[in-house]
């Protein structure tokens, strides 16, 4: 499973029964954009329904977890919970909730 077509923010692969979910924006301190938030959803949803995949880990890149949201980007469509279309954050913390539940993720470096 990858990220989608030329989209290389966020790195999805399995190994056997593990998902790793790997940010991969390190010149940004891999800060989070709404689109890596759509693709880390993603990955996190088609686990959910891959019997295959028992575990799935978050990981940084190259020394570092991620330094959060890109403030940037999240002021260009501040995210609205509860109204209208569900924004990326929340439709990836509602995927994260339902699969994370004894599984945590990696941390790697600055946090």
């Amino acid at each position: 499973m990858n990220a989608p077509a030329g989209f290389s923010d966020i790195l999805v692969e399995d190994h056997g029964a593990v998902r790793v979910i790997r940010f991969n924006r390190a010149a940004k301190k891999n800060a989070i954009t709404r689109a890596m938030y759509t693709a880390m959803a993603q990955g996190l949803e088609t686990a959910e329904t891959d019997k295959a995949i028992r575990a799935v880990v978050i990981a940084g890149s190259e020394g570092v977890f991620t330094a959060g949201n890109d403030l940037m980007d999240f002021m260009e469509a501040p995210p609205t919970i509860g109204g209208g279309d569900m924004p990326p954050v929340e439709r990836f913390m509602r995927a994260f909730w339902r699969k994370s539940r004894g599984q945590w993720r990696q941390k790697q470096g600055l946090t």
